[in-house]
């Protein structure tokens, strides 16, 4: 790992520790909590999807973005398979084993995975990734929600609605027709865009802050989700992407977003159907806690990708 990534991600340790000072400190409540996790979903992520659109175009790109569309549909398959089966080894009851599995398959791709994958591809990581999401979104609005909530069937809104989604497709437009937004607007977009790391680090300290970290270890049900996705999926990811030799920037991609925590919409979408709600939450914030002691393992892995 170099000098300079590991200077970042000490900065990803600060940031939530201030968000941690902050909410201890009353800085930061739980009206405060929700507005900046909005800000960042709703206007930073999107504004960053937005500006990375601004490439010329390069012909080597169309074979990472295929590959990443394959390789991270053929992910999410692989995942909620495990997820489903270990569900049941465990004879968890019904909505724990969809809560199980939601925890396993999917991953923190847009809060937590965008700024992350600026840290190890400055230049394109938001581009590259945004392709990622595009299945992330259609796999967790369909499968994800649809056993959340019980249903059979599943609605394009609820894919298409997604304000990240548009903005993928957008970004997508732009770049293939070659369409240059005016400059401060580019300039507006980046700037927002860059909000998004500081921002979600500092809702992730504040949410670590307000439960008790006993409380997360005692379950042992999500010391597997957590290890899975944390641990198990990114290693057998990299020894995957690593054995095809795949391209190194579509390669990163992969890894980065199969080892990162487990989504927060798992419990957005636990609390809307009532499916075990306080599972997922705890699930949640354990891989979010492990996770910042798990990226120099992931930072070491992907050393080997370069």
């Amino acid at each position: 790992m170099s000098l300079d990534l590991f200077s970042q991600i000490i900065v990803i340790f600060l940031l939530a520790a201030a968000g941690y000072a902050a909410r201890k400190r009353s800085m930061i409540n739980d009206q405060i909590q929700t507005g900046l996790s909005s800000i960042v979903l709703s206007i930073s992520v999107p504004a960053s999807i937005l500006a990375a659109a601004n490439m010329d175009m390069d012909p080597r790109q169309l074979n990472n973005i295929v590959v990443i569309l394959v390789g991270a549909l053929v992910y999410f398959i692989v995942a909620l398979a495990l997820g489903m089966l270990l569900g049941r080894l465990l004879w968890l009851n019904p909505k724990q084993q969809v809560i199980f599995t939601n925890l396993v398959g999917f991953s923190n791709a847009a809060f937590i995975g965008y700024p992350i994958i600026k840290i190890f591809l400055p230049t394109t990581g938001i581009f590259l990734a945004s392709f990622f999401v595009l299945v992330f979104n259609l796999c967790f609005f369909t499968f994800g929600i649809g056993r959340t909530a019980g249903q059979t069937r599943f609605s394009l809104r609820s894919i298409f609605g997604n304000i990240n989604t548009l903005a993928c497709f957008i970004m997508v437009a732009l770049y293939f027709l070659q369409l240059k937004l005016p400059s401060p607007l580019q300039t507006t977009l980046e700037t927002l865009g860059n909000l998004s790391t500081p921002l979600s680090m500092l809702v992730i300290g504040s949410m670590l802050a307000n439960i008790r970290i006993k409380d997360l270890f005692t379950t042992p049900s999500l010391y597997l989700s957590t290890a899975l996705r944390l641990l198990i999926l990114p290693t057998i990811t990299f020894l995957i992407v690593r054995g095809l030799a795949l391209p190194g920037q579509a390669a990163t991609v992969l890894l980065i977003m199969s080892g990162l925590p487990s989504a927060s919409l798992t419990v957005i979408a636990a609390e809307k159907y009532s499916c075990e709600p306080l599972y997922a939450s705890k699930g949640v914030l354990l891989s979010t806690l492990l996770f910042l002691g798990t990226i120099p393992y992931i930072a070491f892995l992907q050393a080997f990708l370069a």
